[in-house]
């Protein structure tokens, strides 16, 4: 159905998380102007909780510092009536995880090529994030901490983009990561983290690795298991070959 919200026409849902939905809209200007963009916005039941808020509005304010081209880019910060929002950068594409799908749906496999080019662009757009400085020269410190199929993005055209920094790390928020908390998914989480050990960029690195991992074999690396046997099994470190999976990926 489609919504008028502010001076953004909503057209269709494309997204659901935990804390926000994102439609694919039309954002209006001047003159007849439209650009098609994609708008996240803090679920209704939501709206009032002040750490969502927070959540978002640190997003909106870290990925605004990011400009890369294989980062999804924000373009507006907002409130429409009680609900926060952020506009970003439509992407005509599907998160790898409906690629996986899609794939296993057609008995079909990633090939090689396509394989090394997501890996390379995705872990580009981190080694970005990572290294990037304020406007003192200072780093940032960023640590994505929710690195997973469902936050890469492949354009129908090709281009491949890291999204959702909504729950970064980066050193001037660090009230949003006490220690011991943990945050992210369990099936990507590296063993330092389930072990409470300070965290660090290497764990964006463990979990890309994780997400390469089931690129190529298009299974999942950690079985699905509750919660805690799944954090248990990660804090051992361990993982399947690509032998024991019976995959066959060809060599350097």
């Amino acid at each position: 159905m489609v919504e008028l919200f502010g001076r953004y026409i909503l057209l269709e849902r494309i997204g659901t998380g935990g804390m926000a939905e994102v439609h694919r809209a039309l954002m209006l200007g001047e003159k007849g102007f439209a650009r098609t963009v994609a708008v996240k916005r803090i679920l209704p039941h939501l709206a009032e909780d002040a750490s969502v808020t927070t959540m978002l509005i640190d997003e909106a304010r870290l990925a605004a510092t990011l400009d890369h081209p294989n980062i999804i880019r924000v373009l507006d910060l907002g409130r429409q009536g009680d609900s926060y929002f952020l506009a970003m950068e439509y992407v005509s594409g599907r998160t790898l995880t409906h690629v996986f799908k899609a794939l296993l749906a057609r008995g079909a496999r990633l090939p090689v090529r396509l394989l090394v080019h997501l890996g390379r662009l995705a872990v580009g757009a981190l080694e970005y994030a990572h290294t990037r400085t304020d406007p003192e020269g200072r780093p940032m410190d960023i640590i994505h901490r929710d690195v997973s199929p469902d936050n890469i993005m492949v354009g129908y055209d090709g281009r491949v983009f890291l999204m959702d920094f909504g729950i970064a790390r980066a050193a001037d928020r660090a009230r949003l990561t006490l220690a011991g908390s943990l945050k992210g998914k369990p099936a990507y989480m590296s063993p330092e983290v389930v072990r409470g050990e300070p965290i660090s960029q290497a764990l964006d690195l463990y979990a890309m690795g994780v997400v390469l991992h089931e690129s190529a074999s298009l299974q999942p690396m950690r079985l699905p298991k509750r919660d805690v046997q799944m954090l248990m099994d990660v804090s051992k470190g361990g993982f399947p070959t690509f032998e024991s999976m019976g995959v066959d990926v060809p060599g350097p």
